[in-house]
């Protein structure tokens, strides 16, 4: 078992240069991992490449990028990818997460697809994912980073700055296709990092579960219905939290705010079990990852209020928040 674990170790060390190195450490990873499964112990974390929290910065992405178990996903579309990306980036769109075979577009695809998604994307859960979307718009990485957890990835997270951070330290973009082979990514579903319309229902009686509208005010407050809602105003006993505030800047100088800052939007939902909801899912995947950066429990109900809107036996409710002046 020691040699095993030693292995695994030893398949950590960075190696660029030599002809088959990747494929080699590769090998040898998983011949020890399947040594160490088989004696029903634990893997030691310390092989994989762990990033210092649900957000990066583009000069630890930088740093690291030419580590083989690190994969850099570029969740824009494909005419966006063309026109430049990071050096080594896969294209996996945003919407890709999306399945139309579900009952509305909004709803995440199955597991068999996302699993194939992801696998041909070369990711598997030994390895480190990053994602970057558009300048100044996280929704599309926060997309594909929720989904990551939701399939039981642990090593994921979102550039922050995005390609604007990234352009501004001088580093270059490719346009070049980027492959990576083929692997087997084995989805480990985690039910508590998604809410489906029951929950949500539940969730109105249940003190314990803060239900989080990520729209805007107007909508939140029922003045107006978007993107195809059927029904203005939000779920009974959901605080309003805008996704918008939690970013600063704008253009390439657009950023998720600070540690600090994320604190003092969400802080009092510490040590709370939060849903969050919006349109169609995209904000309320940007508003879980910021909660995921300060370490709260957090699931995305990905019907959200297109969903819920679109049920009449579903209650609703209109105006501020409850305590609200």
């Amino acid at each position: 078992m020691k040699a095993a674990i030693a292995a695994i170790l030893a398949s950590s060390s960075v190696c660029l240069t030599a002809p088959g190195c990747d494929r080699s450490r590769e090998e040898a990873h998983a011949s020890a991992s399947r040594e160490v499964a088989a004696s029903g112990q634990e893997e030691p974390s310390s092989w994989r490449l762990e990033p210092p929290g649900p957000l990066v910065t583009a000069d630890w992405l930088a740093e690291h990028l030419g580590d083989p178990l690190l994969v850099v996903l570029d969740a824009r579309d494909e005419a966006s990818f063309k026109e430049g990306h990071i050096p080594g980036a896969v294209l996996i769109p945003y919407t890709s997460m999306y399945g139309h075979e579900q009952r509305t577009a909004n709803d995440v695809a199955s597991i068999a697809t996302i699993s194939e998604v992801f696998s041909q994307a070369g990711i598997d859960q030994d390895r480190t994912v990053i994602v970057y979307g558009d300048v100044s718009d996280y929704r599309p990485a926060a997309v594909v980073f929720w989904v990551l957890e939701v399939h039981g990835h642990r090593a994921a997270a979102v550039l922050n700055g995005g390609l604007g951070a990234w352009n501004s330290g001088g580093r270059q973009l490719s346009k070049e296709g980027t492959l990576h082979a083929p692997v087997n990514f084995v989805a480990e579903f985690r039910p508590e990092r998604l809410a489906d319309k029951l929950e949500a229902r539940r969730a109105i009686a249940d003190a314990g579960i803060v239900l989080l509208d990520s729209r805007s005010l107007e909508e939140y407050v029922g003045r107006k219905a978007k993107d195809g809602a059927k029904r203005a105003g939000h779920i009974p006993t959901a605080i309003h939290k805008d996704a918008k505030q939690l970013q600063e800047g704008s253009g390439e100088a657009c950023s998720i705010k600070s540690l600090e800052q994320l604190q003092g939007l969400y802080g009092d939902l510490k040590g709370k079990r939060v849903y969050t909801y919006c349109n169609t899912g995209r904000s309320a995947a940007l508003t879980y990852l910021a909660l995921r950066a300060l370490g709260i429990d957090a699931a995305v109900y990905d019907g959200s209020w297109f969903e819920w809107s679109a049920d009449e036996t579903l209650p609703i409710q209109t105006g501020p928040e409850p305590g609200s002046p």
